[in-house]
């Protein structure tokens, strides 16, 4: 029988890790090396949701004319990077923060400190189309096709590992020592930035956990063996990800618009001496988007990992992510010509028949491939 991991997953997001049961912690030795190649495979569309319409290839819409209202074309982006990344366990400390929130019996947690580097160069090619009336009343579609080469980009970092339950990933080494990370929790019961849990540690076959989003279910199912380089090989564990719910492309409109059932009211009376122009009450109906479709949010992730003491050490997965451009009401306005209207805010005595609701945005899915080339110890100059 696995273990099984659900009530706890939200608490390691805002602590180091969380729900110990057991004693003991997990340790990286220091001078633990590990070196690889990451390819990624970034593709890109741009869509548009409209009630009553469906889901639809737009990069944008054209404002007046006899094609009013339609997609001004489309575009896809492939972007295809390729990292050598390099990562050394070079010393190890300790947080005096507590792994739960008002016990601080378990205080000390050790927390190995990594320093990495990652060496990236690629490719962007981009084929978009665009519409326009040319000559009137007559659609006229160009097609541009570009490539480009990235630039070589060096980037290095440091962060902290620590484990107990998890394996918890520490971006800002200075919640180690925050003293008020413990305030924050109890406070909010929110995910704190800068924690990240990566798996559950020790995992074995048959284990099974939920992403502190909820959308991605992990789940410990084979051992298999993998080559890390300079013909070693080590035995792993095979972790399946995999989306909660079977959606992909969903419907932007209902899951991430909101139009309160009451609209917004204001007023201005008079209340003492003669009344005065520019008195009675106003109404707006607004539409509002929701906090979690904000910005660029991971809609989940599918494939797999393979994790040996706790070291991913292989990587095949596609997440899947949702930029929102715009949204609101739109409709078309036949007065003086053709011509497109938008508006998060309608006045509701005189709301225009076709007024309905979009959500234009950009669908992107990241293939990664992550694997070792070197498993290794190596001298630091921390090293005890």
């Amino acid at each position: 029988m696995g273990r099984i991991q659900f009530g706890c997953i939200f608490a390691i997001v805002a602590t180091l890790s969380a729900c110990a049961s057991e004693p003991g912690y997990i340790q990286w030795s220091v001078g633990l090396h590990v070196k690889g190649t990451a390819d990624e495979t970034l593709t890109s569309k741009d869509f548009k949701d409209e009630d009553g319409v469906g889901i639809y290839e737009s990069k944008g819409t054209l404002q007046s004319g006899t094609f009013a209202g339609e997609a001004s074309g489309t575009r896809t982006s492939t972007t295809t990077t390729s990292a050598t990344e390099e990562w050394s366990v070079v010393d190890d400390t300790q947080t005096e923060n507590p792994l739960v929130p008002g016990t601080p019996e378990f205080s000390g947690v050790p927390v190995a400190i990594v320093e990495k580097t990652a060496v990236t160069s690629g490719t962007v090619e981009t084929v978009e189309t665009t519409v326009d009336e040319r000559p009137t009343g007559t659609r006229h579609v160009l097609e541009t096709r570009t490539f480009q080469n990235i630039d070589r980009v060096t980037a290095a970092s440091t962060y902290g590992l620590a484990g107990d339950e998890y394996v918890v990933l520490i971006s800002k080494l200075s919640l180690l020592w925050d003293p008020d990370l413990v305030a924050k929790w109890n406070d909010t019961h929110a995910p704190i930035d800068g924690l990240d849990p990566l798996v559950m540690a020790n995992v074995a076959v048959g284990d099974f956990w939920v992403s502190p989003d909820g959308t991605t279910l992990y789940k410990g199912v084979s051992r298999e063996r993998v080559d890390v380089g300079g013909g070693r090989f080590v035995t792993a564990v095979k972790v399946e990800l995999r989306r909660v719910e079977s959606v992909n492309n969903d419907t932007l409109v209902d899951h991430c618009l909101v139009v309160p059932a009451d609209d917004d009211t204001a007023s201005n009376w008079t209340t003492e001496g003669n009344s005065g122009t520019g008195e009675g009450q106003t109404s707006a109906r607004k539409v509002h988007l929701d906090p979690g479709c904000a910005g660029t949010f991971a809609h989940y992730r599918v494939g797999y990992q393979w994790w040996s003491d706790n070291v991913l050490v292989a990587e095949d997965t596609t997440t899947f992510q949702v930029t929102v451009n715009d949204y609101g009401f739109e409709w078309l306005d036949y007065q003086g010509g053709k011509v497109h209207q938008t508006a998060k805010t309608l006045d509701p005595n005189s709301i225009p028949a076709t007024a309905h609701l979009y959500v234009a945005y950009t669908y992107a899915e990241k293939h990664r491939i992550w694997r070792v080339e070197q498993f290794n110890t190596i001298a630091t100059p921390w090293q005890k």
